[in-house]
């Protein structure tokens, strides 16, 4: 579906023994709290010298540029609400990783010192110790989920201005697209990692061996990709 590949009527694959190996991996998802905090980066970075990423970028294009009036206000106001939530998410995102890399040093599989697994099941969820991380999660994924519906009306409003010559305006708006995305890929694939139950799929807990939440990734991948690769 990304037009890689021409119109075919046949298909023949080199080295095709791989394929099963390299489309669970392409098929998969991990993330972790680097992922997660570059996302929020991406969107606002106020941690150097000047405010960086989307939402800064943003307000200085609309503060020396000229645009339709109303939709200069639904783009600050929608910047400005995006932004309002940053901090706690910070916050709520670092707590989760936290829990998730305890979690997982009590319950994982493997020497802690080189690297540890859990396999993320129905009865593993419903778990004393895995309240505090659903609840949390909940908190990340309504941030996501409002961030995302924010930058698709931002993404929106800035399609209306094609004719206006705002600065960086192709760039902005590409940012607003990629954003979408990420929000969109974090919330729907950290929901079946962290609290749905798919037969299709695996999910598990994976951490290297270092002490810390840094290292903790959420990760899924398709049982079987042959439907998959045949559908699409």
């Amino acid at each position: 579906g990304g037009s890689v590949l021409p119109s075919y009527g046949y298909l023949i694959i080199d080295e095709a023994h791989h394929l099963e190996g390299v489309a669970t991996d392409q098929l998969g998802f991990a993330a972790g709290l680097g992922t997660s905090t570059e996302f929020l980066d991406r969107l606002a970075d106020e941690s150097g010298a000047r405010p960086t990423g989307f939402l800064a970028s943003l307000q200085v294009a609309l503060r020396m540029g000229q645009t339709l009036a109303a939709t200069h206000h639904s783009l600050l106001e929608g910047a400005a609400t995006v932004a309002t939530g940053l901090t706690a998410a910070r916050q709520k995102v670092g707590t989760l990783f936290g829990l998730l890399g305890d979690f997982l040093r009590r319950n994982g599989e493997g020497n802690g010192e080189y690297g540890q697994r859990l396999r993320l099941t129905k009865g593993m969820r419903r778990s004393p110790d895995w309240s505090d991380i659903d609840i949390d999660w909940d908190d990340v994924r309504l941030f996501l989920k409002d961030a995302r519906q924010h930058l698709e009306r931002m993404r929106g409003a800035l399609e209306s201005l094609a004719d206006f010559e705002l600065e960086d305006y192709d760039e902005l708006l590409a940012e607003s697209a990629a954003l979408v995305f990420t929000a969109e890929e974090l919330e729907h694939h950290g929901t079946a990692v962290l609290s749905n139950e798919d037969g299709e799929w695996v999910a598990w807990l994976s951490a290297n061996g270092q002490r810390d939440r840094d290292d903790v990734l959420l990760c899924s991948a398709p049982i079987e990709v042959g439907p998959m690769l045949q559908r699409d």
